[in-house]
């Protein structure tokens, strides 16, 4: 929401009446961006991976009937479960100081979180993929 409206909109603390006028402002000059994003899928899917913000619901035997909801905010029943998908889903949503102590991106089995908490003081994380191989960059918080 700072992105849009700037950090001085929010000096004195978020509150719900601060943040629905944030909100209409976004609307009302920035609708496009948003109108993009609405229009955008939940996923991309490869042969090998799956780029998806937060996780899918491994209860299903078909990831893909995952609700959009869960998609977004899915965390502890993502990352606490094992999944039979071919793919590895790559994901962010859940910092990764959260998953193994560190910023640095996170393998697991069949997972690639690459969170860095980067908009919370934490690092900007970037995954290469090429030719099988990873290959890791960050940066830091610039003050």
């Amino acid at each position: 929401m700072t992105s849009y409206v700037g950090f001085d909109w929010f000096e004195s603390g978020y509150d719900e009446e601060l943040i629905s006028k944030a909100k209409d402002f976004i609307l009302k000059h920035y609708y496009s961006d948003l109108d993009f994003l609405r229009k955008l899928p939940y996923y991309h899917e490869t042969d090998e991976y799956v780029f998806i913000h937060a996780g899918i619901n491994p209860d299903f035997k078909n990831w893909k009937e995952t609700n959009a909801d869960e998609m977004i905010w899915i965390r502890e029943q993502f990352l606490n479960s094992d999944h039979s998908h071919p793919q590895t889903f790559i994901h962010g949503h859940t910092p990764n100081v959260n998953l193994h102590g560190i910023h640095d991106i996170f393998f697991a089995n069949k997972k690639i979180g690459i969170d860095g908490a980067c908009a919370y003081g934490g690092q900007l994380n970037c995954l290469e993929i090429k030719d099988g191989a990873y290959k890791q960059y960050h940066i830091n918080k610039i003050n």
